[in-house]
């Protein structure tokens, strides 16, 4: 049963701008970080990603 009272169309912009908003939260995200990166000039220590998992 569709319901006359739901305006799909702007449920629609909201969620693709909410997808839009977090994309540029994380592309500012890995900007920052890489900046870091580079302003230490020395090459990071290797990360085990997977290291929390073997704790539990």
């Amino acid at each position: 049963m569709e319901n006359e009272n739901v305006d799909y169309a702007e449920m629609y912009r909201q969620m693709v701008r909410a997808a839009e908003s977090a994309i540029r939260i994380l592309v500012e995200a890995q900007r920052k970080c890489e900046e870091m990166y580079i302003r230490a000039g020395t090459p990071a220590p290797p990360i085990d990603l997977n290291e929390h998992r073997k704790e539990h």
